[in-house]
């Protein structure tokens, strides 16, 4: 299921995308790439970049090869788009998580979306918990702003990951 199956045009210009981040962070680092209009909270390119960068290389370590899926639950944050944005750069699926999703609901996107990893925020416990329980070792579990019983925390597990690209 890679990159490949889009064409070759296609993965062209897949793989130029992947640094689109790298290019605004080299031009303009401290510019804002991200406004929380709920917060204020400005995400500037090069901590997107620096940010993206060491959890695309958490991806890998935990074996995700390019064409491979993760799905998340997590709220409007800063996070979810360093997400996104790791994945990209991963060349991964991303699958959100509507957080207004029952545990069965969650569950049946996880199995037909076909994804190695589960992340959730840990306001989402209540969902991503049951997950855990009920899909096993099928996945590798990461939790982003606090903890989850049973999951990795993501931000400690990425922070000591390098900065440079994938």
């Amino acid at each position: 299921m890679g990159i490949a199956r889009f064409g070759a045009v296609e993965t062209e210009r897949r793989l130029s995308n992947r640094y689109y981040l790298s290019m605004h962070a080299q031009a303009a680092p401290d510019s804002p790439a991200c406004i929380l209009a709920e917060t204020g909270e400005v995400t500037t390119y090069l901590d997107l970049e620096e940010g993206t960068n060491q959890i695309a290389h958490l991806f890998r370590s935990l074996g995700l090869e390019v064409g491979d899926g993760i799905v998340v639950i997590c709220q409007n944050h800063s996070t979810y788009y360093k997400l996104f944005w790791a994945s990209h750069r991963a060349g991964l699926y991303f699958t959100p998580i509507s957080w207004h999703s029952t545990v069965d609901e969650a569950q049946y996107i996880i199995e037909n979306s076909e994804a190695k990893a589960c992340i959730a925020a840990a306001r989402f416990a209540g969902v991503a918990k049951p997950i855990r329980e009920a899909l096993s070792d099928q996945l590798s579990y990461l939790s982003v702003l606090g903890e989850i019983e049973g999951y990795v925390g993501l931000e400690n597990a990425a922070s000591q990951l390098s900065h440079s690209p994938v």
